[in-house]
């Protein structure tokens, strides 16, 4: 979604620290996925997260402010 050019360095640099977040934490990487490679607006990412919450588990938890709950 960025139009500026990254070395080869840096994009690999960036993987390596996409792929450790990962392991940590996979919502947290695909936000960032999300956000910076698909330009998603915060409030695009929150409902592409809540549809495939609500799918995956058929249900919704959501807490006293509105935000899902993983």
């Amino acid at each position: 979604a960025h139009d500026s050019q990254i070395s080869v360095e840096d994009a690999l640099a960036l993987h390596d620290a996409l792929t450790r977040l990962a392991t940590v934490d996979a919502r947290q990487a695909s936000v960032v996925e999300m956000r910076y490679f698909g330009g998603l607006t915060v409030p695009e990412v929150a409902d592409a997260l809540v549809s495939v919450k609500g799918v995956k588990h058929g249900k919704l938890t959501m807490t006293t402010t509105g935000k899902a709950l993983r």
